[in-house]
């Protein structure tokens, strides 16, 4: 289960411990128990105060390569009992694939949980990623790989050209990593200002920018976004017409204004 040649920190199940440590990325959560399919846990703490501390922190947590120096241990049956044993679902690391992902991040009644896919045998590490629903709410839909040439990363970004070996990361670096997408004239990161800021408020859901005034984003839109608009099926339009926040119930028109909502929900 680990390498011999890396020293790692074990850490009893102590709910002290893990507030201490729920900044740290740093850390993998392996259960000390067997977990059935569709075992629920949750909620999960978040405060909202930055973007990393909302719903994105799953995907802004996810690498291609994985520095993991501590090991949390915990009795999942027994940790799904109280409040605080759940700080511990923060600790989760982000999964790389599908084939590694064994959590599914959900929404319920306006709280984070996690899902089990499957059977999780005693001593496995648990790797976390977000539901359909969520997947598509936050435009991470991951896009297929190209055929490898001359051993490279098979996923590469358009606009910066780095390249991922994992479907999952790359993703997660197109919707809130890519210098390119983030940066650009008269535009900052959300994830860098944070939601609570007046810019992270005019932010586009679809390349990321984010702009000072609501005019100059309603402007990008029109310019940069209008042909994609004008491609939607009607069908597809209307059904977005009725898209509704999960955690407050707000209703938006179209999935890229939902998108920005939920990311800078606080």
């Amino acid at each position: 289960m680990e390498d011999a040649g890396v020293q790692r920190g074990i850490w009893d199940g102590d709910a002290k411990t893990v507030q201490q440590c729920l900044t740290d990325i740093f850390t993998s959560v392996y259960t000390t128990c067997d977990i059935p399919e569709n075992a629920i846990f949750g909620p999960c703490v978040l405060s909202h105060t930055s973007l990393y501390d909302s719903i994105a922190f799953i995907a802004l947590k996810s690498t291609d390569k994985r520095t993991v120096p501590y090991i949390f241990r915990v009795d999942t049956s027994a940790a799904n009992g109280s409040s605080e044993g759940l700080m511990w679902l923060r600790l989760v690391q982000s999964a790389r694939e599908r084939e590694e992902q064994n959590l599914e991040a959900y929404i319920k009644s306006g709280q984070l949980f996690y899902r089990s896919l499957r059977r999780i045998a005693k001593d496995e590490e648990l790797l976390v990623w977000y539901g359909k629903e969520l997947t598509e709410l936050l435009l991470l839909s991951p896009a297929r790989a190209p055929a490898r040439s001359n051993g490279s990363p098979p996923f590469a970004c358009p606009e910066c050209n780095q390249r991922f070996q994992f479907e999952l990361p790359f993703a997660a670096h197109l919707r809130f990593r890519c210098p390119k997408r983030l940066h650009g004239p008269d535009t900052t990161s959300p994830a860098a200002e944070g939601p609570g800021s007046k810019d992270a408020q005019n932010w586009c859901a679809k390349c990321n920018a984010s702009f000072r005034m609501t005019s100059d984003l309603v402007y990008h839109m029109r310019s940069h976004h209008k042909k994609e608009y004008a491609l939607e099926p009607l069908v597809k339009r209307r059904r977005e017409e009725k898209l509704k926040c999960p955690i407050c119930n707000e209703s938006f028109r179209e999935r890229h204004h939902l998108s920005r909502h939920m990311t800078s929900h606080n």
